[in-house]
């Protein structure tokens, strides 16, 4: 048997490198490709969540604001959706759609008229005023009240009006007055006790 000669076995053994490296550049070349892959496939599923949840929190808001337009602004019966509907008689005294029953009130006299757009369902008062410890009606507990709800009768006295103009107020509409409800000021129709705003935090 004869031995290669050395030119051979070198030859031979860098053939054997150049494969290896070959073999190992393909791998590395697999991974990297597998890698990019994995890569591209977490930023394809984060894009799709993102879209997704933004969807959602959007159909979300939309109903939301739907519902809200849809149940805020609106009176619960015709008795309350026709208390707009005032207008001076012969008398000068103000009726309540025809029926002969007098609603009007001196402090009412250069009022406005309500109107749902002039008056939000619900502010974060820009400023506090101080004021002295709130008396709730006797009976009753603390709760926060929205609009749409209705004040007993005894949260709304005269008692508990209070001047807009002092506490920077938007002028009550004829048949309506503002009173302190806890720390809070609320636009309230006196005829039913009907929330038709909320000035949240007006008072410390």
């Amino acid at each position: 048997v004869f031995d290669e000669p050395p030119s051979e076995r070198r030859e031979e053994r860098r053939r054997e490198d150049r494969d290896r490296d070959r073999r190992r550049d393909e791998d590395d070349e697999r991974r990297r490709r597998e890698r990019d892959r994995d890569r591209d496939r977490d930023r394809d599923r984060d894009r799709r969540d993102r879209d997704r949840d933004r969807d959602r929190d959007r159909r979300r808001d939309r109903d939301r604001d739907r519902d809200r337009d849809r149940n805020d602004y609106r009176w619960n019966d015709k008795r309350d959706r026709d208390r707009n509907d005032y207008r001076w008689n012969d008398n000068r005294s103000w009726e309540w759609n025809d029926r002969g029953r007098d609603r009007y009130r001196d402090r009412d006299r250069g009022r406005p008229h309500y109107h749902r757009y002039t008056y939000r369902p619900f502010y974060s008062a820009p400023q506090r005023y101080r004021a002295p410890v709130y008396r709730y009606p006797r009976g009753w507990y603390v709760r926060a009240w929205s609009f749409g709800d209705y004040l007993p009768g005894g949260w709304y006295g005269s008692s508990y009006y209070l001047d807009a103009w002092r506490y920077g107020l938007p002028q009550p509409p004829i048949g309506c007055e503002w009173v302190r409800v806890g720390d809070d000021a609320i636009l309230v129709d006196i005829w039913s006790g009907q929330v038709l705003s909320v000035w949240r935090d007006l008072f410390w």
